[in-house]
């Protein structure tokens, strides 16, 4: 998988085919590939700039895929007011958790449920927020 520039934070495949791996990298860049075919260049589908410093006190970012959808997932964010961001396999966001009057902290590690449409985000405080959304049924 070419086109990183820095360390790579993380890399997942999705969770149903296994058809595409979202990677997270220093250089302000989510990538989306093409994983259907496992070839020696590896085409990418999606190249997202996205503030992926954390600085040394918080946990580095990961996306991580909606487990029950091929074509989601999530990601914390430094934009304020702090929010966590879903994004299509596509490159686009397609939603943001946010809660102004509790979500004050930056969310580095978040867990999409398994069969429900709840996300679970948590701070480098230990501090977990958990939000519910109807817009992500399959």
């Amino acid at each position: 998988m070419n086109g990183h520039t820095k360390k790579v934070n993380s890399a997942f495949f999705s969770p149903i085919t296994g058809n595409r791996v979202v990677t997270v990298c220093m250089d302000n860049r989510i990538r989306i590939f093409d994983t259907s075919a496992i070839i020696p260049k590896i085409p990418l589908v999606a190249s997202i700039t996205h503030n992926n410093y954390t600085g040394r006190w918080l946990t580095k970012f990961r996306a991580v895929w909606d487990p029950k959808r091929e074509d989601c997932f999530v990601v914390g964010s430094t934009v304020r007011p702090r929010q966590i961001e879903v994004f299509h396999d596509t490159g686009a966001r397609v939603h943001e958790f946010s809660d102004a009057e509790c979500l004050g902290s930056v969310c580095s590690t978040n867990v999409m449920h398994s069969t429900q449409n709840v996300l679970v985000g948590g701070n480098s405080s230990g501090r977990l927020h958990v939000f519910m959304d109807n817009s992500l049924s399959g």
